[in-house]
């Protein structure tokens, strides 16, 4: 098996969550919002998919002096530099890179977002390279946008590899039509027997790359 090894961004080499809140806790301050207020902004759950229909249910709360529109495109500009990639994910990834693996994001987002999330992480000091959806024209679980990280990083998927990531919808089901082994970030949930069954489960990065680099 080819020494590759791909992760998903969000929610996986970063999470949304403590990322939001940050950003949230900025906001407030800025606005000077209620205890009560503040409940209503850390109700947004980011296990749903279009954030931009919860934060539309936040800037119609708040009647935000700005339309929607330029209150969303704010919010995407800033929302990155509140993101973190933790210490023990970047030395986990440090150990795949010092152990000769090729190291590759396969992201479903924007361009600038999603690119402004890596670099602002440090996490393009660890990657090879990247496959966002909206560059490469097609999204996760398509085969398609795991052949275009492998072509960048000049290796095939017909020798294998594997994908980590927090969805199996996404991450699983799509590393599994590429040929590769899976390995779903399980945090605090069950396996949906519905969806694509994982080669492994864990609960962090670093469990993850112990078994790649053990197995």
């Amino acid at each position: 098996m080819t020494r590759l090894a791909l992760f998903d961004l969000d929610d996986t080499l970063v999470d949304r969550a403590p990322a939001y809140r940050r950003w949230a806790t900025n906001f407030a301050a800025a606005t000077e919002l209620s205890p009560a207020d503040m409940d209503v902004l850390y109700e947004v759950d980011f296990r749903e998919v279009d954030l931009s229909h919860q934060l539309r249910r936040v800037h119609g709360y708040f009647d935000v002096d700005e339309d929607f529109e330029t209150f969303w495109s704010r919010f995407r500009d800033g929302y990155p530099r509140f993101v973190r990639a933790e210490a023990p994910t970047l030395q986990a990834l440090r150990r795949l890179k010092d152990n000769g693996w090729s190291i590759g994001i396969v992201t479903n987002g924007a361009e600038t977002n999603q690119n402004a999330k890596i670099s602002l992480t440090g996490l393009d000091h660890y990657v090879d390279a990247c496959a966002i959806s909206e560059v490469e024209g097609v999204e996760k679980p398509d085969r398609r946008i795991f052949e275009a990280v492998a072509a960048k990083l000049g290796v095939t998927l017909a020798d294998g590899g594997w994908m980590v990531g927090d969805s199996q919808e996404l991450d699983v089901a799509g590393g599994r039509a590429a040929g590769l082994d899976t390995i779903w970030l399980e945090q605090g949930r069950q396996l949906d027997p519905a969806q694509a069954t994982p080669t492994h489960s864990v609960t962090s990065v670093p469990e993850a790359v112990e078994l790649m680099l053990t197995e």
